[in-house]
């Protein structure tokens, strides 16, 4: 996969090598940037050559635009965890140890990264709603039954 910014010295050099080597326009960037995927190998003997250097950032930042709601479930678990670790830090009746917080961190991080798999995945939107509430649940009773302990069960601590 190529990524440019110069579409007139890329287009220059991809007219000459066009006819050597089949490739397949996949995307046009906001910034004019193309991404060229080369669809078929080069034969034995004939040598690799790049028509332009990979741009990694660009092509990063595509992929971070691309999931800003994979960045909001991980900025969001960082949010909701600190809200206790900034409590202890004024009152002694929030009392959590470092298992806690992983805990918890796994918890909401897992939780929203499979509610974000079932929203990407599932097209009918009544089975989609029926899962995101379902996992939700889940959740929920999960975080209470470590909280207080309502089912009574050993990963309650009691």
């Amino acid at each position: 996969m190529i990524c440019v910014h110069d579409k007139k010295l890329f287009l220059e050099q991809f007219n000459r090598k066009i006819s050597m080597t089949p490739t397949l326009k996949l995307a046009c960037g906001r910034q004019g940037s193309l991404i060229f995927l080369d669809l078929h190998p080069l034969g034995p003997g004939q040598q690799s050559e790049e028509l332009l250097k990979l741009n990694f950032c660009h092509v990063l930042n595509k992929m971070i635009a691309q999931n800003k709601r994979l960045l909001g479930i991980v900025l969001s678990v960082t949010l909701i965890v600190m809200i206790p670790f900034i409590a202890m830090q004024f009152s002694n009746e929030v009392n959590w140890s470092s298992s806690d917080f992983i805990i918890a961190g796994c918890l909401l991080l897992g939780t929203g990264l499979i509610l974000e798999l079932v929203i990407r995945k599932v097209r009918k939107k009544r089975t989609r709603m029926v899962l995101l509430i379902a996992i939700s649940t889940i959740l929920l009773l999960i975080w209470l039954e470590l909280a207080v302990g309502i089912f009574g069960t050993p990963l309650a601590g009691s």
